[in-house]
């Protein structure tokens, strides 16, 4: 931590107000190059100077000024679904003009966006290289013929069979498989409902929600049950598919969400991380357990209290919904639903 702040002090430094006439300050916090060859030296300060080029760009772009005062136009997904695919490809050509457009515009909505944060967002190497998209968007969109190949069932994003149950059953041996590296077992799940229902769908936002939704109950579940957890109860989704929308409920046993936190949990940045950590019974009974599960081969079973904000942003971009039930004291009921793209009912538009 205390690296990274230096990092973004000397950068704020280096390409800060003050510019070419403050001192730098790279050789007093990095030894080798102050007493190390002028190449090195002078490979830094070619480096700052084309920092400072990228963010000076960034702040001061004429074409990105005007491109973000045009409005995007956004797409309904079944307009994408009805006009994404043709006999003789000329959907492609359609396409990429659409993108030759669109993409400009879209970046430059982001970078107006991101100019109004504080001005160390400007200086990150991820942001900056933002600033670079619009230039390239006439080069992707030339790869993008080239590039393309048909994938069975899918016309973009959209895949035109989306079965609910398998890409659930996919999540839940993800989220099994964190489970076991921390607990040592994990609760069963069981799936009933509209289990054969196939309807076209944007898999991508449910193959993050449902990791998360998963995570949760499973943690809840064997953290509630920690003197018994080789005799956990199930955990039981159920698939509700209609003309409008389709529902998705997870119910577990975990105990349900204390009183004072239900109406936390949906906050950014909101954990009962450091609280369930402390627990002397984890630490007594499973040990190195907690720390393979933590580990980068198998995945957090809990982070920074993003999940569940982020997973409700993304129901209700696409015109849906994530809420909560809980029964304190028995489980947590959580109802996610999501409006069909070729439904009854207006859609979202992307």
């Amino acid at each position: 931590m205390v690296r990274r702040i230096m990092w973004k002090t000397l950068l704020r430094i280096e390409l800060g107000a003050a510019g070419n006439q403050a001192p730098s300050v790279l050789p007093f916090l990095l030894p080798g190059l102050r007493y190390g060859s002028s190449s090195a030296i002078d490979q830094h300060h070619e480096l700052a100077r084309e920092r400072s080029k990228t963010v000076t760009s960034f702040y001061n772009q004429s074409a990105i000024d005007a491109a973000a005062e045009k409005p995007s136009v956004r797409l309904t997904p079944t307009t994408m679904l009805y006009s994404g695919r043709s006999q003789d490809g000329s959907h492609l050509l359609k396409s990429s003009r659409y993108l030759h457009h669109e993409l400009p515009v879209r970046i430059a909505h982001r970078i107006k966006g991101f100019r109004s944060l504080p001005f160390i967002i400007g200086c990150n190497p991820t942001i900056l290289h933002v600033v670079g998209a619009p230039r390239s968007a006439g080069k992707h969109r030339k790869e993008m013929a080239h590039n393309w190949r048909w994938i069975p069932d899918f016309v973009g994003i959209i895949c035109t069979r989306l079965s609910p149950k398998k890409i659930i059953e996919k999540w839940v041996d993800f989220a099994r498989r964190l489970c076991e590296h921390k607990y040592g077992n994990a609760p069963q799940v069981r799936i009933n409902g509209h289990v054969a229902a196939r309807f076209p769908f944007i898999p991508m936002p449910l193959d993050y929600i449902l990791p998360e939704l998963l995570k949760n109950a499973m943690r809840a579940t064997m953290e509630s049950h920690l003197d018994t957890p080789y005799n956990v109860p199930d955990i039981i989704i159920t698939i509700a598919n209609n003309d409008i929308d389709l529902i998705i409920r997870i119910s577990d046993r975990g105990a349900g969400i204390p009183h004072d936190h239900v109406d936390k949990v949906t906050d950014y940045h909101f954990t009962t991380a450091e609280a369930s950590n402390q627990d002397p019974r984890m630490n007594s009974l499973f040990g190195n357990m907690v720390e393979m599960g933590n580990s980068a081969q198998s995945g957090p079973m809990h982070g920074f209290g993003f999940g569940l904000p982020t997973s409700r942003a993304y129901a209700e971009y696409l015109g849906g919904s994530l809420t909560l039930q809980s029964l304190q004291g028995i489980g947590t009921d959580v109802y996610l639903r999501l409006k069909h793209i070729d439904g009854k009912e207006e859609s979202f538009r992307i």
